[in-house]
């Protein structure tokens, strides 16, 4: 589903005149000529993952030794069934990065003799540093969805000295991971380097060439943030410096912490006090520890890096279903939620003083309160509503956050009018059945938007934070928040450990709760960080974040065209919709990283690997392929139709399902046998058993077409609730058929516009009465509109 599709048409016949060029030598400025984003705009080079070389062999292996490598995005499992060995050769392993990025190198070692092997890290000559790591497993003994699977996944990414022995099996993949920082001072162009691997089999020399592009990353945080985190666990509590370490840590991966002056806080005992009775905020005497010294230093950056954290949790509720302590200020709550008067008054007295403390101190545009966790029923959305009328009363400079969408019961109340937040805090499918209402609250209101991630996020939707999902769903967090006007990202835990190493399921799917791992009896001393490549991933999420709003000249705005939303959206046309081509992605980072360093003048855009289906008429039956209707072909007023079923998405069929229960039973088909319904196509039928939201994917050439689509089943009622959904044009509705004659079926028809080479349609999924329901799909006729 594309935002702005009369852009999105622009950019494709802009890119079809042949709007490749190269930049003249010195490279152009970003933001010379026309195209994608309107007047003034750059014109779109089109890339393809079949052009890119960014998975491929180093020349010089042998029977016994292979180095290759892959896209950091690009998982790599031990088994070279699951990660094949790559056909193409090239003669050096290459690294592209801005000043002050941290870029890392997959470089993966086949050895076909167990043993162990050390690797020495190459010198570039510009003050880089390099870290080194070992990709390890662990095993997922149940899949978290139908996107998982079971067996060992690659995920803790184990630090490694340089020539400390790393174990080889024989036959079998082990990825490295070389990140490189590239400090603001590095000269751009190539660096050539060796990086040097001594195994049972000798010692292979690998050039490595160190691109820098001629531009730099700032250190201010684009992308807001809020991820759990225990600094206990970590080692924070052994001193200052150490909590330090954790935070720098977290600031190198563009993250920010829900804790950021950690031993300090406000709504926490560390380093302030509140005096109830004269109703004002005290620094305790705590010195190095008080709130008045680690405050300026983490929110504002003052003696630490400079910038310090985007954005700071000021105050949060007390617990997800009791957002106020039932005692404050020596008052009770009492048994209603809303508290009673002299309660109220104590707190309101409170966030008085919080108002008048961020206010003095320069904290008001990065501190918050966050009110509520999760408000659902109406009572709860009644109080999320009374307390942020309570407090915007008398702190109105005090933001306010709500874990929630955007909802009418929350910013249109009936029992409390009025209410503002400005920042909403929504998982993915939440945000997703409220898009539209989101980024009319961003254009109309100038309120936050903020995705939360959680094992509850199940495909069709990418899950940043799972375990054994692809690399790319987590790769693709900067872009889709930068297509869809998203201002943050909230993570409950990165280190909500129980045994990570050895059952990585806790019980909300595979990774959920962490993103570091635990020290496993290392030699290392101190506390060493052991992230996952899902930690890592995130790091490269949020820096794509920052060459696009380099590209755009600023942060997009809701409502608002911007000049890298064709490269954004080529990526990431909704949270349903977005590419696995990980070549493509490679390629598309690497020319933008060129575009902004004046090496080309075009920005570049994802476009289909392979011609799709050249503009024609097609049609779709949805049934048990090898079932009825038998015939072959099956052929209905003169039409061919395809026999299609619950199949996963197929490159080589160029169609496909995406789903929570894609691949598994819950995705049944149906044959109507003896009952009065003539149309061997409505006699046919597939569904999910538990109504959960499905993609169908067709690949088809860029154009206009009327998509057709016929649900329903004979002589039942399903009819009140199918959905379906194309290219973001409801074509069928929850409701009830108007007519008789429609015999419990539904047929309707839709124009929509495809921009990206496939159909995509949407079937299924929660109803406006928060229950999933289902869909009874028949088929579906694809006509190019005239």
């Amino acid at each position: 589903m594309r935002r702005r599709p009369a852009i999105a048409i622009l950019a494709l016949l802009v890119c079809l005149v042949g709007c490749a060029t190269e930049a003249p030598p010195g490279g152009n400025p970003p933001g010379d000529g026309t195209g994608a984003g309107g007047d003034g705009g750059p014109p779109i080079y089109p890339v393809t993952g079949t052009a890119a070389r960014h998975t491929y062999r180093l020349k010089g292996g042998n029977e016994d030794v292979v180095l290759w490598t892959t896209p950091p995005h690009s998982k790599v499992f031990a088994e070279v069934e699951r990660s094949p060995l790559p056909g193409s050769i090239d003669d050096e392993f290459r690294v592209y990065a801005a000043r002050n990025e941290f870029e890392p190198l997959q470089l993966v070692v086949w050895s076909n003799v167990s043993g162990n092997c050390t690797i020495s890290l190459p010198s570039f000559g510009v003050g880089e540093s390099i870290a080194l790591h070992s990709v390890e497993y662990v095993n997922v003994a149940n899949p978290s969805d139908a996107s998982g699977g079971m067996g060992p996944w690659p995920d803790p990414l184990v630090p490694r000295l340089q020539g400390e022995a790393i174990p080889l099996q024989a036959g079998r993949n082990k990825p490295v991971w070389l990140t490189v920082y590239v400090p603001p001072s590095a000269p751009a162009g190539d660096h050539e380097g060796i990086v040097t691997v001594t195994g049972p089999w000798g010692t292979l020399e690998a050039p490595v060439t160190l691109h820098v592009f001629d531009f730099v990353l700032p250190d201010a945080i684009s992308l807001k943030s809020q991820v759990g985190l225990s600094y206990e666990a970590l080692g924070g509590d052994a001193s200052l410096d150490r909590a330090e370490e954790i935070k720098s840590y977290l600031h190198a991966h563009r993250l920010t912490p829900q804790a950021v002056a950690w031993p300090a806080g406000l709504n926490y005992d560390g380093g302030i006090t509140y005096d109830c009775e004269n109703q004002r905020f005290v620094p305790d005497d705590r010195g190095p520890f008080s709130f008045s010294s680690l405050g300026p230093r983490y929110v504002h950056g003052t003696g630490w890096n400079g910038v310090g954290f985007p954005s700071f949790l000021a105050f949060q509720f007390t617990a997800p279903d009791a957002p106020r302590p039932e005692e404050f200020c020596g008052v009770a709550l009492g048994d209603d939620p809303h508290g009673t008067a002299i309660y109220n008054t104590r707190w309101q007295g409170m966030l008085t003083a919080l108002n008048e403390y961020i206010v003095a101190n320069g904290y008001a545009e990065k501190a918050y309160y966050y009110v509520m966790e999760e408000p659902r029923d109406a009572s709860e959305l009644d109080l999320a509503a009374f307390l942020a009328n309570m407090s915007k009363a008398v702190a109105p400079d005090l933001r306010l956050a709500v874990g929630a969408a955007p909802t009418e019961g929350l910013f249109n109340n009936a029992r409390f009018p009025g209410a503002r937040f400005d920042i909403w805090i929504a998982g993915l499918t939440a945000y997703d059945q409220a898009a539209t209402a989101s980024q009319k609250r961003q254009a109309d209101h100038g309120e936050e938007v903020w995705w939360r991630a959680s094992g509850a996020d199940a495909p069709p939707y990418f899950n940043p934070a799972t375990l054994d999902h692809m690399g790319l769903e987590t790769r693709l967090l900067g872009f889709a928040a930068f297509a869809l006007r998203i201002d943050g990202f909230a993570y409950h835990d990165l280190t909500a450990w129980g045994d990570p190493w050895t059952n990585p399921n806790t019980g909300a799917g595979n990774g959920d709760g962490f993103l570091l791992y635990p020290e496993r009896g290392s030699p290392h001393s101190p506390i060493r960080f052991i992230p996952s490549i899902r930690l890592e991933l995130l790091r490269e999420a949020f820096e794509d974040y920052e060459y696009l709003v380099l590209a755009n000249g600023g942060k997009p705005r809701a409502g608002e065209a911007s000049v890298a939303d064709a490269t954004a959206e080529s990526l990431v046309a909704s949270l349903t919709e977005w590419t696995t081509n990980s070549e493509g992605v490679a390629e598309l980072r690497m020319q933008l990283g060129r575009y902004l360093g004046g090496e080309r003048s075009d920005l570049p855009t994802l476009v289909p690997d392979a011609p799709p289906r050249a503009r024609a008429a097609y049609y779709i039956n949805f049934q048990d392929p090898l079932g009825e209707p038998l015939d072959e072909p099956l052929t209905v007023e003169g039409r061919e139709y395809l026999k299609i079923g619950w199949e996963p998405w197929s490159d080589a069929a160029g169609y496909g399902w995406f789903g929570h229960n894609i691949g598994t039973d819950r995705g049944v088909t149906q044959w109507l046998d003896n009952l009065p319904v003539i149309d061997p196509r409505q006699r046919s039928i597939i569904y999910d058993t538990q109504g959960q939201r499905a993609v169908f994917e067709f690949a088809l050439e860029n154009g206009a077409y009327d998509v057709t689509v016929s649900v329903g089943w004979a002589n039942r009622g399903y009819y009140k609730h199918q959905r379906v959904i194309a290219e973001g044009v409801p074509i069928i509705e929850p409701g009830d058929p108007t007519t008789v004659e429609k015999r419990f079926y539904i047929v309707d028809t839709e124009r929509v516009e495809v921009e990206d080479g496939k159909l995509t349609v949407e079937v299924a999924g929660v109803m406006a009465d928060g229950k999933y329901q289902y869909t009874m799909l028949n088929y579906m006729d694809i006509v190019p509109a005239d």
